[in-house]
């Protein structure tokens, strides 16, 4: 495995412009000696090239400073949500052997604190230098690798997609780092362009309009669709000069709420379309080619096949331990399981998932687009459809006693074989860390009860 550490000073710490805003700023000089310092550490603790060392911390200076030290020292960095519970951090920690994780705890007067743990690891058994994990919304977490080569090719695509922020600009970052979305297009991007990034103080509404009040510069805001929901609630927000856009990721955002942020902030609403597997595949940062996913990324090389996205990777980025999804990755091609078609100029046309598609009656009905039927319908808030041996439906309602007309209405435009077997209203539905829904009838079965109304 490369031992070659210079990618770090030469692609994340070279720039001597932009800096950090995490509760307080960081410049880029101090950055750069505290990294120095958090490496020293890290030999102290017997980390090198063999060694794995895990991360479960929100954004934030330690965040970063480790991460950089670790990949200095020529190690494995393995990123976990802060959110994830304990006893699935364990598991990973132990699956791939990490000697040493850094987590969240707090002082005696509970102030937080990052607590670095020894263990006793093993060395690790490939040359992957970090270890993500998908979001986990059809099942368990798949652990996704990359090494070296795959990252600076990432920062360097992610940076020069047209419209990325730059020097002289902000990034807010609303998303964890330890998810690829806010690592490459927040906190990579930023080291390697010079924008200064900032992470607001309180994820709320008001606490992401606070921090844009005080922005001076062209400001772009990096979220998942939640983020804009929670936006669009702000009824009268001020006026925000350098509110440039928002770019969401993830899980489809509804055209009523981008229509609706874009036109109350006076910004554009863009989109960023990738995979944990993958990286970045198209953007359109600015909104400019809707309906479309954007344009395939800078180096990108995807096809459309029997109706699914495949995107040309040289090797399965699913880490040999876990052994999952190797199926997935044939021939050189990553299925994404993304129904899409791609245009002769490179615009990505995504039309809901290939396992979305069901057969009932011996007719096809893909359940995403009853999701989106769903949700054009006025007072549906939030809504995911399942096939379970028939069509279920699961609906978060501005008015629960709004049923009858609502699934009225989806009768009006539905085929009798697309019409939901039951419909059930839910006080919220369960998602990913990262925002996405979750499609499990199990997980969703236990959010029907016992507030459930079903009926049909």
């Amino acid at each position: 495995m490369s031992t070659d550490t210079h990618w770090i000073d030469d692609l994340l710490l070279s720039r001597s412009d932009g800096e950090f805003r995490l509760g307080e700023a960081l410049p880029r000089s101090v950055l750069r000696e505290e990294v120095g310092i958090r490496q020293e550490m890290l030999r102290g603790y017997g980390v090198g090239p063999a060694s794995s060392v895990a991360i479960r911390l929100p954004p934030c200076a330690e965040f970063i400073t480790i991460a950089l030290a670790t990949w200095r020292c020529g190690a494995r960095l393995i990123l976990v949500d802060h959110r994830v519970p304990d006893l699935q951090w364990e598991r990973i920690v132990d699956v791939y052997g990490a000697s040493l994780t850094f987590s969240s705890g707090t002082y005696a007067d509970g102030r937080p604190v990052c607590v670095p743990t020894r263990l006793p690891g093993a060395p690790r058994a490939t040359g992957h230098a970090l270890i993500q994990f998908s979001s986990g919304s059809t099942g368990d977490f798949k652990g996704i690798g990359r090494h070296v080569a795959d990252i600076v090719a990432e920062v360097t695509k992610s940076a020069n997609v047209d419209g990325a922020p730059t020097s002289g600009e902000d990034i807010v970052v609303l998303t964890a780092f330890a998810h690829a979305y806010g690592l490459f297009a927040g906190l990579l991007t930023a080291l390697y362009t010079g924008a200064n990034l900032i992470v607001p103080d309180h994820g709320t509404a008001l606490g992401i309009v606070r921090t844009l009040r005080g922005a001076t510069r062209p400001t772009s805001v990096l979220g998942v669709p939640f983020h804009l929901q929670m936006l669009a609630t702000v009824p009268e927000p001020p006026t925000l000069p350098h509110f440039k856009r928002f770019v969401w990721s993830g899980e489809a955002a509804p055209a009523s709420v981008r229509d609706l942020v874009a036109d109350r902030y006076r910004t554009r609403v863009g989109q960023l379309y990738g995979m944990t597997e993958t990286g970045m595949i198209s953007a359109d940062l600015d909104g400019l080619l809707r309906p479309s996913a954007g344009v395939l990324a800078p180096g990108m090389e995807a096809r459309a096949e029997d109706g699914e996205l495949l995107v040309r990777l040289r090797s399965s980025p699913y880490v040999p331990e876990l052994a999952m999804q190797q199926g997935a990755w044939k021939d050189g091609w990553l299925h994404t399981g993304d129904a899409a078609t791609i245009d002769p100029d490179g615009r990505v046309n995504l039309q809901g998932r290939v396992d979305s598609q069901v057969a009932v009656g011996g007719l096809k009905v893909d359940l995403m687009a009853l999701e989106r039927i769903f949700a054009a319908i006025e007072g549906v808030r939030d809504v995911v459809v399942i096939h379970r041996k028939a069509i279920h439906a699961y609906l978060v309602l501005d008015v629960p006693d709004a049923l009858p007309r609502i699934s009225g209405e989806a009768d009006k435009v539905l085929a009798p074989h697309q019409r939901p077997a039951a419909y059930h209203v839910v006080p919220s539905l369960p998602k990913t860390l990262t925002g996405k829904s979750v499609r499990d009838p199990e997980r969703l079965s236990s959010a029907a009860m016992p507030t459930e109304r079903a009926f049909r």
